[in-house]
């Protein structure tokens, strides 16, 4: 769909170009060439907004939150339970990459816009076993914005790729709202 309204918008610019050079060599005296190049601007406003339309995504919002799953909306909602991640080191003297954790480091978890009380940290490590290296429960104050700094265990020894993920619990089911690659030194 989107790729028929674009050939359309390129095909009526192309036209349009046509008769604006039309108007500039007749002197803008010509009112056929005027009134063809009104039109065809009116085409082309037009089919820029359809265009903008087709191209707005619908964004995945259950039919029970209020907002029916057909419907097309140009501009997203806050997104909710949306995660981020920083790491503050213990050892500010020493160089490190931006995804880079050692034991004892603080890592800043913050939450917007969440809609559960009930949030679970875990670092996991990316073997074969997915090992759990840290596991926290997070409890929510209020709706809005949460931060949290979770200090990273001492007592891990596992050295390599592992990741944070931020989950929530819902009907007995565990669902990921955030995750962040990570190197264990």
């Amino acid at each position: 769909m989107k790729a028929k309204y674009c050939i359309i918008y390129i095909l009526v610019g192309a036209a349009f170009l046509g008769v604006s050079l039309w108007v500039y060599l007749s002197g803008g005296k010509s009112a056929r060439a005027v009134n063809a190049k009104y039109r065809l601007g009116g085409i082309l406003l037009t089919a820029w907004s359809i265009l903008s339309v087709v191209s707005c995504d619908v964004p995945g919002v259950p039919p029970e939150k209020g907002i029916d799953e057909g419907m097309v909306m140009c501009y997203d909602p806050m997104p909710t339970n949306y995660v981020s991640f920083n790491i503050e080191h213990k050892d500010v003297s020493q160089s490190y990459k931006y995804a880079q954790l050692s034991p004892g480091d603080i890592i800043v978890v913050e939450i917007l816009s969440p809609e559960y009380k009930d949030y679970v940290f875990e670092i996991i490590a990316d073997d074969e076993d997915k090992t759990v290296l840290q596991h926290n429960e997070i409890s929510v104050p209020d709706q809005g914005r949460a931060s949290f700094k979770i200090p990273s265990s001492t007592e891990i020894t596992y050295q390599g790729e592992a990741h944070c993920e931020v989950s929530y619990k819902e009907s007995e089911e565990y669902y990921s709202c955030g995750y962040f690659s990570i190197e264990i030194l």
